[in-house]
């Protein structure tokens, strides 16, 4: 039998704002089974993280507040694209509001879906190094920036400390030297 993909029949908004959209839709399976309801997010916009890099080798990170889960925590530098930018744009972007530092020599690594099943969010992971610092970061959002080592890295990916998925995934993409 060929596969043939499910069908919309109707669409519901629950909720639209800036940062996603959450519709409720009923869908119709090849089999002829109805979904009344699958529920989407849409993210109209994509993001970035960067994997900063400085000339000994060590990775930029930032500490954050995530106010779901109540943590304070490790994460390298992320958010979202701003109208008319590209993942590299948006990284150095992203790396000057959150850390202060300038960045060169950006590189696209890797993109995806990271929830594919509710959403179609698409996160890329770009490569850069590190120049000059400038005047401040942002103090609302980020507490702190450190650099650390890969192996530091590493040792807290084995402890657990490293809770943000997004991290977890460019760091394990970062530290497989075969990609």
């Amino acid at each position: 039998m060929e596969f043939q993909k499910p069908r919309r029949l109707s669409r519901k908004i629950l909720n639209e704002n800036r940062w996603f959209n959450h519709f409720q839709d009923a869908i119709k399976l090849s089999s002829g089974t109805i979904w009344e309801e699958y529920h989407v997010i849409d993210f109209p916009k994509d993001s970035v993280m960067a994997l900063v890099e400085n000339d000994k080798q060590e990775l930029l990170f930032v500490r954050v507040y995530r106010y779901p889960t109540d943590m304070v925590q490790w994460e390298l530098p992320a958010g979202n694209f701003e109208q008319g930018e590209d993942a590299l744009e948006a990284a150095r972007r992203e790396v000057r509001e959150e850390t202060g530092y300038n960045s060169v020599n950006h590189e696209l690594i890797y993109s995806f879906y990271p929830i594919d099943g509710i959403s179609n969010k698409v996160f890329h992971v770009v490569r850069c190094l590190a120049t000059d610092g400038i005047a401040s970061f942002d103090q609302d959002e980020i507490i702190e920036h450190r650099w650390f080592s890969r192996q530091d890295a590493l040792q807290m990916i084995k402890t657990k400390e490293l809770k943000d998925g997004y991290t977890l995934t460019a760091l394990l993409l970062d530290l497989n030297t075969s990609l």
